[in-house]
């Protein structure tokens, strides 16, 4: 079957509040994705977990990226939960587009 690539838009409502890439209902599973600050934004995001703020957190203005991966592990099963990443935008609707792999032993939760 192999490693299968996905993406998704995620904007952030309210400048400055902590919001999930993905609720825990759609929790998704991976072992290396991708986080890219869109083109339009005007402002920054930051990305992190659930202490991320406008002053916490991977720091990204528009086209800027960051990746994750746990292949480095030595828990070849280690994974990242998505619905334990946060967004923090400086401004009202400004986003990310999130790449993530998906393999044989992981899926949609």
């Amino acid at each position: 079957m192999g490693v299968k690539r996905y993406t998704f838009l995620k904007t952030n409502s309210t400048a400055g509040v902590a919001e999930r890439l993905v609720l825990p209902a759609n929790d998704i599973r991976t072992k290396a994705f991708n986080i890219q600050a869109l083109e339009s934004n005007t402002g920054f995001v930051r990305v992190g977990s659930s202490d991320t703020s406008l002053t916490n957190g991977i720091y990204l203005e528009k086209l800027d990226s960051a990746q994750f991966s746990n292949e480095n592990y030595a828990d070849t099963q280690a994974e990242s939960r998505l619905s334990q990443v946060y967004l923090v935008a400086s401004q009202n609707g400004e986003g990310v587009i999130v790449t993530y792999e998906l393999g044989d032993d992981l899926e949609h939760t």
